[in-house]
This record gives C-alpha cells, sequence and structure tokens, in this order.
C-alpha cells in the first residue's frame, strides 16, 4: 500500500498507535489512518504552539513602554523570512495532502479476489447479504482475507461506522457505495449505523465476527439454511422477524403499514384496482416476489420484493406460520 512504510504500517498486526486513545486496530488499513491522524495532531499542536509563543514574545517584546514610544515599523528585511514560513507551510500542506491522498487511494481500491458482501439499511437496520443470499443482522468474515462491502439503504441516509477498522461511509437511498477491509486476526468488534438527523446515541449497534477461514465456512453453510431443524411453524416465525416482516405486519389484527398476518389465509383479499382474491399459497408467493401485482385496498404500494431471497420452503414456512395465528381478519 501506499506510504505503509511513511505511516507505521508493517507485516505485523497493526495496532494502536500514540496515546492509545483509539480502539485497538482490527485490519491491515488502520495502520496508516492512525499514521495519518497523528500527523496531523502533532504538526497542528506545533503550528499551534509556535504561533502562540511566537504571539506571546512580540507582545512581550514590543509592548508600548511610555506614552511618546513609536509602533515597529515593518522593514523590506523582513520579506525574506515571511516567504520562507510561505513556502514550509506550503510544502507542509502538500505532504500531508500527499499523504492522506495516498490512504485516500488505499482505501477506495479493493483487490481484485476480495470476498463480496452487501449491506442494505432499512427501518434503523442494517442487514449484511452474502452471496448465496444468505441474509443476517451480524456480519461474518474470514481473518486474513480481503472482504469488500457494497452498501445502500433504502428509506434514509444512514452513517455507518466501524471503530476497530477505521471506517465510516455513508448508506445512501438509490446509490451504491463501497468500503474493504482485511481484518487480521479473529474477534468481535462494534458497528454503528445511525440515520442522519437521528439524536446522538439513538444509533443502530450490531458487531462484526471475525473468524479463521474454515470456522467462517462452516458457519455461512449452517446459518444459510434458516429453516435447519425447525418445524413449518418455527421456521416461519423466524422468517417473519428475519424479513423484518414484523416491521409492516402485525400478529394480532392490528393494521400497520401493510395487513396482519392473523387471520390471512383463507381470507378474500379486496384489492385496489376494484378486483378480489383469496388469500392462499399461491397469493402469498405473489405478493413476496411481486407486490405491486395486487396492492389490498386501504393500503399503499411500499412493499419491496423478496425475488431471489425466498424459495418454496420459505412461502410454506411462511404459509404454515399464519395459519398458526387465530383471530379475525384485518
Amino acid at each position: 500500500m501506499i506510504l505503509h512504510g511513511l505511516l507505521g504500517a508493517s507485516d505485523a498486526p497493526p495496532a494502536t498507535v500514540g496515546f492509545h486513545w483509539l480502539p485497538a486496530a482490527a485490519t491491515e488499513g488502520a495502520g496508516p489512518v492512525d499514521g495519518l491522524f497523528e500527523l496531523i495532531l502533532w504538526l497542528g499542536l506545533f503550528a499551534s504552539t509556535l504561533l502562540l509563543g511566537l504571539l506571546i514574545a512580540v507582545a512581550v517584546q514590543y509592548r508600548r513602554r511610555g506614552d511618546d514610544a513609536a509602533g515597529l515599523r515593518i522593514r523590506d528585511e523582513n520579506l525574506p523570512l515571511t516567504v520562507f514560513a510561505v513556502v514550509v507551510a506550503a510544502a507542509v500542506a502538500v505532504f500531508v495532502f500527499y499523504a492522506g491522498a495516498g490512504v485516500h487511494q488505499d482505501l477506495a481500491t479493493p483487490p481484485s479476489d476480495a470476498y463480496a458482501v452487501a449491506a442494505e439499511a432499512d427501518s434503523g437496520r442494517v442487514s449484511w447479504i452474502y452471496p448465496n443470499g444468505h441474509r443476517t443482522d451480524s456480519l461474518h468474515v474470514p481473518a486474513a482475507r480481503p472482504v469488500v462491502v457494497d452498501m445502500t439503504a433504502r428509506d434514509a441516509v444512514y452513517r455507518l461506522s466501524i471503530p476497530a477498522f477505521r471506517l465510516g461511509r455513508d448508506m445512501v437511498p438509490g446509490r451504491e457505495t463501497r468500503v474493504w477491509f482485511e481484518a487480521v486476526e479473529p474477534g468481535s468488534y462494534d458497528v454503528f449505523a445511525a440515520a442522519h438527523g437521528d439524536v446522538p446515541g439513538a444509533a443502530y449497534a450490531s458487531a462484526i465476527t471475525v473468524q479463521e477461514p474454515s470456522d467462517f465456512d462452516q458457519w455461512l453453510a449452517a446459518s444459510s439454511d434458516i429453516l435447519a431443524g425447525l418445524t413449518p411453524v418455527e421456521g416461519g416465525r423466524k422468517l417473519y422477524e428475519a424479513l423484518t416482516c414484523i416491521a409492516c405486519h402485525s400478529l394480532d389484527g392490528t393494521k400497520l403499514v401493510g395487513p396482519s398476518f392473523r387471520g390471512l389465509i383463507g381470507s378474500e383479499r379486496v384489492f385496489r384496482d376494484g378486483g378480489s382474491a383469496l388469500a392462499d399459497p399461491d397469493y402469498v408467493r405473489e405478493s413476496l416476489l411481486e407486490p405491486q401485482a395486487r396492492v389490498v385496498a386501504g393500503f399503499e404500494p411500499v412493499m419491496p420484493s423478496f425475488q431471489g431471497r425466498v424459495g418454496d420452503r420459505e412461502v410454506e414456512a411462511l404459509v404454515a406460520f399464519m395459519e398458526s395465528l387465530d383471530g379475525g381478519v384485518q
């Protein structure tokens, strides 16, 4: 990576630099970021101290000592010193810009063999989506392997922060942003996501779990089958939560953004276009895959498509879960 030697990176696992006021670094790219932070910090402190000292020295040396004292006349002999100070300041600014541009370039350019994961923010939560379609609320990644995350949001602009990885990016509706990292050793690290405009402290908190490559492969294989070891009703309830149906569809007949699941199966659905249909498994499948095809009267067409995320097993489990709910239709 560019400027790694200059900013303190090495072949050893990165460690927090300076006075340990930052979380312990957990990725290869964190060392240069910490080095750049310290460089700018110490340069700023040096410049501030120098200017303050000169200000005090001038104030003391050239203070007015009498009512008839004349002020200091600026002579032409001061011009070389002024030019020297300007040149030095410009050189320092160019150096800092060059160092920062190098670090930014490294962080913005993922390796071609990076493992690809997607992140999606919606309703105050962040979901992580793997290449096989598995979706989870907490991210698991292999250690010592580059990981690239393509991020977007559905309902608002979110700020995603991973302090130990020295990463922070905005997740914007309708636009894809990208980050990448290479975690150096197994462990669990905090992740925060807050919608712009939220009150301080209202960030959604999650975690990234870094695992040995073999452990990660086993976890992904086991967790990808969300219905494994569950009855259809249990699997349907788990899907109800995992697919965030809980945000829009109640289980007690209460009208939310969408119709309640209580008493839905076997009921007649009346649509906004005046048509109607019986709510059977085929209707549930169509509602999941093509939610805008037939919108129930009294509701807005805001449900997203779950195309590619649910199959026949998932639909059967959701139907079984709905059938297990007692009560009237909403």
